[in-house]
């Protein structure tokens, strides 16, 4: 069996970090990266045996990246704002295994794994180039499905 596969998500992940610079380094700074609008095209290769099917999959992903930064240099009491987004891409790679019952229902689950790289710079006074090249994505999919005729 060998197919092709296109995905589209909505996600919504994100993850706060604080004083994630060098050490000393403006240990206050507050960085929030999220990712949005992740999608993929795959290469689907799989082997069938009865009603089941084993497969692998890779190919292209692709998503949205934001940059929030809260900087408080010292000595100035004025935090300052900065933020930007860019579209990063990179590969990804899958396995899953699915069951047929009844010649009409399917139950699946698969394990998709990308890498995503970028590089961006914030607006405002705190503008900066980012580097964000080491954007990892893992998820599990279950799936049931229904054979149409």
């Amino acid at each position: 069996m060998f197919g092709i596969e296109g995905t589209v998500d909505g996600a919504s992940m994100s993850q706060f970090q604080v004083g994630v610079l060098q050490p000393g380094t403006f240990p206050d700074d507050q960085f929030t990266t999220s990712l949005t609008d992740f999608a993929t095209i795959t290469g689907r290769l799989g082997l069938t045996s009865g009603s089941w099917l084993g497969y692998v999959k890779g190919g292209f992903a692709v998503a949205t990246v934001g940059l929030d930064v809260l900087h408080t240099p010292p000595p100035h009491p004025f935090p300052q704002f900065t933020q930007g987004s860019t579209e990063a891409t990179g590969w990804t790679a899958g396995v899953g295994v699915e069951k047929m019952f009844g010649g009409r229902f399917i139950v699946g689950i698969e394990y998709d794994r990308a890498q995503l790289a970028g590089s961006l710079t914030t607006d405002g006074t705190a503008g900066a180039p980012f580097d964000i090249s080491d954007i990892v994505v893992s998820s599990v999919v279950g799936r049931v499905s229904i054979k149409l005729p």
